[in-house]
């Protein structure tokens, strides 16, 4: 006998599996609950939900950086681009319970491994009107690697603060960043 809860299951998701899946938690539901209620739930009131393969996660990423991307080239004066390779994400990923925490952990690993080492260049000025960085990895350590646009205008980006939306979300994203420090330096 299984029970009703979650699961890690092999990332092939068959139609098979699937079905034994339904199976099992239909069953299940039948057994626990009475007969009067389980009527009026039918087949139809049952949903599975199958776990998140890594490709998922690794989506997600993909998003949560395009993202970040956005969020700050509103703020700012001047673009940059952002990519990161398949080492980096595959890095940003194991730092995740994925099985437990399921992606609820994605954005606040993004928000200390690409956000924050972002914000921290802007305000030193490293970061020029259309340059690229790639996040990847190097002996085991995040390396963000500037390449410089050869355009005419090389001027430093710069935070534009001239309406109360953009106000409020360098606020967020700064109020975030100082969270992460804070609980940074207690687990030290």
């Amino acid at each position: 006998g299984g029970g009703l809860g979650f699961k890690m299951l092999d990332e092939t998701g068959s139609k098979d599996q699937n079905q034994t899946i339904y199976e099992i938690v239909k069953n299940e539901v039948k057994r626990k609950l009475d007969p009067a209620l389980y009527s009026r739930i039918g087949h139809d009131g049952i949903i599975v939900f199958h776990a998140l393969s890594q490709k998922n996660y690794i989506r997600i990423i993909d998003i949560q950086i395009r993202d970040t991307e956005k969020r700050i080239q509103e703020l700012v004066d001047g673009t940059f681009r952002m990519h990161a390779t398949d080492v980096f994400k595959e890095f940003l990923l194991s730092l995740a319970d994925t099985p437990r925490e399921g992606a609820r952990q994605i954005s606040r690993i993004i928000l200390k491994r690409v956000r924050e080492p972002l914000a921290n260049l802007i305000e030193r000025n490293e970061i020029r009107n259309g340059d690229e960085f790639l996040f990847d990895m190097n002996d085991g350590k995040v390396s963000i690697r500037r390449k410089p646009h050869s355009g005419s205008s090389r001027k430093p980006i710069a935070v534009r603060v001239n309406s109360d939306k953009q106000n409020e979300a360098l606020r967020d994203i700064i109020d975030r960043v100082n969270k992460i420090k804070g609980s940074y330096l207690r687990e030290i």
